[in-house]
């Protein structure tokens, strides 16, 4: 080390909530208070309401189709991460970084 610089080693540990979560879609935005809400969502297929089977003369399934409630997208709320505005900046450079661009 030079100019009394010093080490500091961080270690990690996991969260007895740790989980890892499919997101294929955020939103966001400043709080009041000055912080940063990131909010990550999941689309859901539509539901599934009933099906249709058609047999043939034979006894033989000839087609089938399934019916959903309707042609709405509907996308859940997974998870919700606050964070400071310093924080919100860092998570921006890392993504950033991590596809090949300059923050």
């Amino acid at each position: 080390m030079e100019n009394g610089e010093k080490q500091l080693q961080i270690k990690y540990t996991y969260s007895q909530d740790y989980r890892i979560v499919h997101a294929d879609s955020a939103l966001g935005g400043g709080t009041p208070r000055g912080e940063f809400r990131l909010e990550f969502t999941a689309t859901l297929p539509p539901a599934v309401t009933g099906e249709t089977i058609l047999v043939g003369g034979n006894g033989k399934v000839t087609s089938q189709g399934l019916q959903t409630e309707s042609n709405e997208i509907w996308r859940e709320r997974q998870v919700c991460v606050m964070m400071s505005r310093d924080t919100a900046k860092n998570v921006m450079e890392l993504i950033a970084k991590q596809l090949g661009k300059n923050v």
